[in-house]
């Protein structure tokens, strides 16, 4: 890897590691805005019977909604969501990559994986009351 290239990987990485912790300093005024997906990333919502992952490009800018996939408004209750952003670059593991595919449709299955080295995740909870979302 060139340095140039590192030194810019290094202020992306550092860009979204203080969008993590703003959003993580936010508290019950959290926003639920996400970071900018760098390389390829993953959102995953899970509570209430309800599972769901969606895969997401570099440059797109994932959020939170308290409806499902179909439009349909989904039920009273708390969910857990997690966001992972891997960057694409030659010194990515395979495993890194592999992150943000789909593996297996059980609920919560992708929150209770642990975080490999170099990949942006930001996870919590929020809860939805009559169509609306909290964010805890």
């Amino acid at each position: 890897m060139k340095p140039n290239f590192r030194y810019f990987l290094g202020i992306v990485l550092c860009g979204s590691l203080a969008q993590f912790a703003q959003a993580a300093g936010a508290g019950a005024g959290q926003s639920g805005e996400l970071p900018v997906v760098v390389g390829t990333g993953s959102l995953t919502v899970a509570g209430q019977g309800y599972w769901h992952r969606e895969v997401y490009e570099g440059g797109e800018s994932p959020s939170l909604s308290a409806y499902d996939n179909n439009g349909a408004v989904l039920p009273d209750g708390v969910y857990r969501y997690e966001f992972r952003s891997v960057p694409d670059s030659a010194g990515a593991s395979h495993r890194q990559k592999s992150l943000t595919k789909a593996e297996g449709n059980s609920e919560g299955a992708s929150l209770r994986r642990g975080n490999a080295k170099g990949v942006n995740t930001v996870s919590g909870l929020f809860e939805i009351q009559d169509g609306q979302i909290i964010y805890r």
